[in-house]
């Protein structure tokens, strides 16, 4: 097993339906270009080719480029007031409170052909399963309307609450539900390359 491959020796990469890859690690996919540590960010290119970039709002208050962070790499860092927003077409809000100075891995689950709201929406933290409440009934298929995919502010309902204070360094979605030798490909690769 190496980083970055997950069982079977297929890279990450080559995972099909990827729509989104952001990846701090490398300082090629930002604006300004190769910034230096501390530096505001003007976008976070995506890695795909669909190009789902993530342009942070607020003037000079945008989220920073901070290297080295965790493993020897870079992370983007939000102060609790900046966000970013990238033109994407998704589902639903998730939370998750992490009170420490660690890095975690968080994973949102939809899966349309589940029975029940359990089944369509997971949350994994860390890789380990979480509970959910619900309100309502998640739907069978997501919002092919939504236009905006949020970084670091809950934008639902459409009132600015919710701002994440800390890092984000790696972020995958993909089109369709992993299957779980996919999601413990994906879980590897991050463990192995953020030394999580």
């Amino acid at each position: 097993f190496h980083a970055g491959r997950r069982p079977g020796g297929i890279p990450v990469a080559g995972l099909p339906n990827i729509s989104v890859w952001y990846d701090a690690a490398s300082t090629a996919y930002f604006s300004p270009g190769n910034p230096s540590s501390g530096t505001n960010i003007t976008q976070w290119s995506d890695k795909t080719a669909a190009s789902h970039n993530a342009n942070p709002t607020g003037g000079s208050n945008k989220p920073s480029y901070i290297a080295p962070v965790d493993n020897g790499y870079g992370a983007v860092y939000f102060n609790g007031t900046n966000w970013a927003v990238a033109t994407y077409t998704g589902v639903g809000t998730s939370t998750v409170t992490a009170d420490d100075t660690k890095f975690h891995m968080i994973g949102r689950i939809f899966d349309g052909t589940g029975a029940t709201n359990a089944d369509r929406l997971k949350l994994r933290y860390d890789g380990i399963q979480q509970s959910l409440s619900f309100t309502g009934t998640i739907n069978t298929t997501t919002n092919a309307t939504q236009s905006n995919m949020y970084l670091g502010w809950d934008n639902y309902p459409a009132t600015p609450t919710g701002y994440w204070k800390g890092y984000i360094a790696e972020v995958i979605i993909l089109t369709r539900t992993a299957n779980a030798l996919e999601i413990q490909g994906i879980k590897n690769y991050l463990k192995t390359k953020w030394a999580l």
